[in-house]
């Protein structure tokens, strides 16, 4: 006789198990999710006080550069504060979550930066005379804009945080010359030199405030118009200052300068082709000096060239003397000068070519000794013969 065994299984109740576990899963959730949305606003705060570090040191370094120009005739203190505002005004038209960034007296740094392009150098503040950079730093804590409320990091008893952004802005006010970009071939890019010199005197003259006011900038219609701006102007047409070559055509990428030559230089300036005639250099001695050969004269034929660059930034050299006459000259060029043409004529006996004596002063004083080597200008694409602004980030 066959026996059935019969098999039980007991059941074993689980309730609330899942539940469990997912109430433990949700603290480590919650610590992620608060990482990542209070981590995203920290770094968009981050950003919004980069953006306005980086407006603000430019704003500083450019008002430093126009109110140390030789025709503000600003003082040193002057200059400085006139830096400091327009750095606080800049950087509180930038804002964070809403609210204005405002800079403290503390968090602007004015001095001298040896080296614009290495960021987080020292800046030397013994010689006001020769400060070319502001620093600044823009900062969201309890002295400063308030410090970053967190979200669900509060949670974890993180109630709020700090954050800062450093951004130091400089420019070269002493250009001792210009290079050839290395690697670069062919026709470009183009320097916006012109191959026009002009004396010293007449240049010094300018930016110190003497001679004929008649042109202005009108912002509106984006061009020079009659009127008086408080920047005198300057005659770059040859006059007689004791040789028949004392301002005329300089050789720049040859040594026959040739009406298309001459041309081509005033509408784009001097080409890579031109450079190899330099061996690759403009740059001042030891003295400060280079030496240019030169021919006399602009000539009526260039009256459309220089009309169509009005406005816009050349580079001209500036020669202390010259010697010899006609072909013969030779240029002792001892700076370099940033220039806008306003006005040309080269017709009848009223022969002018007008320039402003401040907008673009590219280069006062003579670089000497160390200083003088990091001072050269290598090139890429330069929009205008102004000084140079660095925006650097730490």
């Amino acid at each position: 006789m066959a026996h059935r065994v019969k098999l039980s299984v007991r059941k074993t109740t689980r309730c609330g198990s899942a539940l469990i576990l997912t109430a433990l899963a949700m603290i480590p959730l919650l610590a992620m999710v608060a990482f990542a949305v209070d981590w995203g606003r920290m770094c968009l705060t981050k950003s919004e006080l980069q953006r306005a570090a980086d407006s603000a040191a430019m704003a500083g370094a450019w008002e430093l550069r126009d109110a140390k120009a030789p025709a503000s005739r600003l003082s040193s203190s002057a200059a400085l504060s006139a830096a400091r505002r327009a750095a606080q005004d800049y950087s509180s038209k930038n804002t964070s979550m809403g609210n204005p960034l405002k800079l403290q007296d503390s968090d602007i740094q004015i001095g001298y930066l040896a080296d614009p392009r290495k960021p987080g150098g020292a800046l030397d503040t013994s010689d006001p005379e020769r400060f070319n950079a502001v620093r600044v730093r823009v900062r969201r804590d309890a002295e400063s804009n308030g410090a970053v409320p967190m979200f669900f990091a509060r949670v974890l008893g993180k109630a709020e945080a700090e954050s800062k952004a450093t951004a130091t802005a400089a420019f070269i006010g002493n250009v001792a010359g210009f290079k050839k970009p290395i690697g670069e071939g062919g026709e470009g890019p183009y320097l916006p030199m012109l191959p026009f010199a002009l004396d010293l005197d007449t240049w010094k003259s300018a930016v110190n405030g003497v001679g004929p006011d008649e042109w202005k900038w009108d912002p509106d219609q984006n061009k020079f118009v009659a009127g008086s701006d408080g920047v005198p102007e300057f005659n770059l047409y040859p006059q007689d200052t004791g040789s028949a070559a004392n301002r005329g055509i300089v050789k720049i990428g040859t040594n026959t300068p040739d009406t298309p030559h001459v041309a081509r230089q005033i509408l784009n300036g001097v080409s890579m082709q031109d450079w190899e005639f330099h061996n690759g250099s403009l740059t001042f001695d030891e003295n400060g000096e280079i030496f240019l050969e030169g021919t006399p004269g602009l000539r009526a034929t260039f009256q459309n060239e220089l009309s169509a660059i009005r406005g816009q930034g050349r580079i001209v050299p500036i020669f202390s003397k010259v010697e010899g006459n006609g072909n013969n000259a030779i240029y002792t060029i001892v700076e370099w000068a940033g220039i806008r043409i306003i006005e040309v004529e080269l017709t009848g006996n009223d022969k002018r070519v007008n320039c402003p004596g401040r907008r673009g002063d590219c280069r006062r004083g003579r670089p000497r000794g160390p200083e003088r080597q990091k001072q050269i200008r290598q090139f890429t694409s330069l929009a205008g013969p102004v000084a140079p602004i660095f925006a650097i980030k730490p």
